[in-house]
């Protein structure tokens, strides 16, 4: 134990594993914990061990790993070295202060690198969440590496500046209010995680501020607009996009369900066995001929492009259809007024299921839909055959001329 004789500040230095119980059975960071008091800095020294190899009263891990024992060792010698430097400099330090000159000597890029910070993370993630979630941070990261390449990322430096930063670089990547939101919810949660994993002390995160949320105006399409957006004439990148938008419509599923699609989830009666995402639920969902359609002209393999891209797409048809109507959004005490294919998104398509499809019985849209999954069997009432007659000539109809 060392002291700085100016503050009488007890600088304490321990090795102890990550405490994240929910990572069982799996080797663990090792932490170099530096304590004065109740304050308490963690470095990551970048060493992992299986906690069965790990004497806990020694801080040290047990017989055979030598070479291991004495880099903790060499890193503790190194740290109380540092301290007595600033013991004989004879000048007052807040604890802050000593953690920065220690971090500065040692400059474990194993522990501050925000990208290794990042990567563990990711690596935390992988065997704790779905892959769907780990996905969700894989691409914040790439955008922080493009964000890197004009903007300096460093913990201790991150504050009220940087997150407005980050915010006009998602801006100009024309990403919605309410999706900006949900990928800086994202990007909160990740900083929350390095505080409390000790990868800095720089507690102005927990001060950053949300944009305001806008209000949602959902829309669906009327005939007339499907007709436009069927038949209007775009390239090939754009009606890849159309057609999967139009699975989507033709079978009342969101995005994920049909970004999930396989055709192995199809029977030979053209019954696909589709997991609603929210609920987890599996049901059953006979095929309507013109969802074949698309199927077959993309051998069962359906273009997929992620929600954001297919969303800023979708808003290009609109636009190229002449799908034009204003439509008012009410915002407090504010209006503004924009073209209804500035509103044209992954969603819209179950909502005009629902729309132009109002006249089948509800039972047979809400188990398309997954809305009140506990209602009446698919079956009740209609066999599957009669189902399909009913959506397949629902269909002809709109698209008639």
């Amino acid at each position: 134990m060392n002291y700085t004789r100016e503050m009488n500040l007890k600088i304490n230095v321990k090795f102890y594993l990550d405490a994240d119980k929910r990572i069982a059975n799996t080797e663990k960071s090792i932490y170099c914990f530096i304590r004065s008091g109740t304050k308490l800095h963690r470095i990551n020294t970048g060493k992992k061990i299986n906690p069965k190899k790990w004497d806990a009263a020694k801080q040290r891990a047990k017989g055979g790993e030598a070479i291991l024992n004495q880099y903790l060792q060499n890193l503790k010698n190194s740290i109380d070295s540092i301290v007595n430097d600033i013991i004989a400099e004879k000048k007052q330090y807040s604890f802050n202060e000593v953690v920065a000159i220690i971090k500065k000597h040692l400059n474990p890029q194993d522990s501050n690198g925000f990208f290794d910070v990042f990567d563990e993370f990711l690596e935390m993630l992988s065997a704790l969440r779905s892959p769907r979630y780990l996905r969700n941070y894989k691409t914040i990261r790439m955008h922080f590496v493009e964000f890197s390449k004009k903007n300096k990322i460093v913990f201790e430096e991150i504050n009220e500046v940087f997150w407005d930063k980050l915010q006009i670089f998602y801006a100009k990547r024309n990403l919605s209010i309410n999706s900006m939101r949900k990928t800086l919810d994202y990007v909160k949660t990740f900083f929350k995680w390095t505080l409390d994993r000790g990868k800095h002390q720089n507690y102005n995160i927990n001060r950053f501020k949300m944009p305001k949320p806008q209000p949602i105006k959902h829309i669906a399409l009327t005939k007339d607009d499907l007709q436009k957006f069927v038949t209007c004439v775009v390239g090939e990148r754009l009606d890849r996009v159309r057609d999967f938008w139009l699975f989507m419509f033709f079978t009342g599923q969101g995005y994920n369900e049909v970004a999930r699609f396989n055709s192995a989830d199809v029977d030979n009666d053209g019954i696909w066995f589709v997991r609603r995402s929210k609920t987890g639920e599996l049901f059953e969902l006979p095929l309507p001929e013109k969802a074949k359609e698309i199927l077959r002209k993309y051998d069962n393999i359906l273009p997929v492009l992620s929600n954001q891209k297919t969303n800023e797409y979708l808003k290009e048809i609109g636009k190229i259809a002449g799908i034009d109507e204003e439509i008012t959004i009410v915002d407090g005490r504010t209006e503004r007024k924009v073209k209804k294919w500035e509103l044209l998104t992954c969603h819209t398509a179950r909502r005009t299921f629902n729309s132009r499809l109002s006249f089948v019985a509800r039972h047979v849209r809400n188990r398309y839909t997954g809305h009140d999954y506990a209602m009446e069997s698919l079956y009740y009432q209609q066999d599957g055959s009669e189902v399909l007659d009913v959506l397949n000539n629902a269909y002809d109809n709109i698209f008639s001329n």
